[in-house]
């Protein structure tokens, strides 16, 4: 039992280092997503000096722009990327242009655009509430080859992959936008990237959490099968090893008891015999008389 006990816990932390190690893996490519949007809101302070809070309402629009290319259209990947490019682009100039650019020609204060972009998100957000409603959308299962990589016990679906590469691409290209693009280009760039990421990254986190919860749940399944069939097996060893013990301990018992039936059977047989002796005595003594 305590070896058996050993060996399950071996297989138990092996299990959880397995796990561990992967959802490692998810969380690099969910935190490359996230390093995406900060990527956005970095540009955007760094080169024009202005906290923009309707980043996130941009990237909205941008990945509903690819969900529909995609699902009403039932064309592929790249129109659905460039379809977000254009529309959260169209959509980051026209913010730039009714909210920010008056704002920065009075010099306002440095929270005026910030409240300026507050208000933009929020109309953004309730408009696009009222047409497409508030529950969650997904792109189609099929719009991305599922092709996994497994290093190890680790494996990463090919946009998982894509989005990790994209994102320390763009951090070496910002850090060259910031010394070299000028305000507009910034513009630009930062809601191009915006729209990118948006379509990239509205569809893989639940696809992402299904795959991870099924590998979980197969993996469980298979150590409580070995599981049953170690215990079933060590359970029957127990019981034979009792039964055994038993036989042996009831063993001298057994054996007395036998040989007292024997020596019963074997009176029996003598009383038997003095029975006839008797009886043929008697008869002896009747025929003299």
């Amino acid at each position: 039992m305590g070896i058996y006990s050993e060996l399950t816990i071996q297989e138990s932390y092996l299990i959880e280092v397995f796990v561990l190690l992967q959802q490692l893996a998810n969380g690099l490519a969910l935190g490359s997503v996230y390093a995406l949007f900060a990527l956005g809101f970095t540009l955007i302070f760094g080169v024009l000096e202005i906290i923009s809070l309707a980043h996130g309402a941009v990237f909205m629009v941008g990945a509903f722009a690819g969900l529909t290319v995609a699902a009403k259209f039932n064309l592929g990947i790249l129109p659905a990327i460039a379809a977000g490019m254009i529309a959260s682009g169209i959509l980051g100039l026209a913010i730039d242009f009714f909210a920010i650019r008056p704002l920065r020609k009075k010099k306002h204060h440095h929270l005026a655009p910030m409240i300026a972009t507050i208000g933009c998100a929020t109309i953004i957000t309730s408009v696009y509430q009222g047409v497409f409603g508030a529950e969650v959308y997904r792109f189609p299962f099929d719009f991305v080859p599922s092709t996994i990589f497994t290093v190890g016990s680790v494996q990463l679906a090919l946009l998982q992959v894509v989005i990790i590469g994209t994102s320390f691409a763009m951090m070496v290209v910002m850090a060259l936008v910031t010394t070299l693009a000028t305000t507009a280009a910034a513009d630009v760039t930062g809601v191009l990237l915006a729209g990118l990421v948006a379509a990239v990254g509205l569809f893989i986190i639940p696809a992402r959490r299904r795959q991870g919860k099924a590998k979980l749940n197969e993996k469980i399944a298979a150590l409580r099968g070995q599981l049953s069939g170690s215990l079933r097996a060590q359970f029957e060893k127990e019981i034979r090893h009792s039964l055994e013990r038993i036989q042996e301990a009831i063993a001298p018992y057994t054996r007395f008891v036998r040989a007292e039936r024997e020596k019963m059977e074997e009176m029996g047989k003598r009383l038997k015999d003095l029975k006839i002796g008797i009886e043929r005595l008697r008869k002896k003594i009747e025929t003299i008389r």
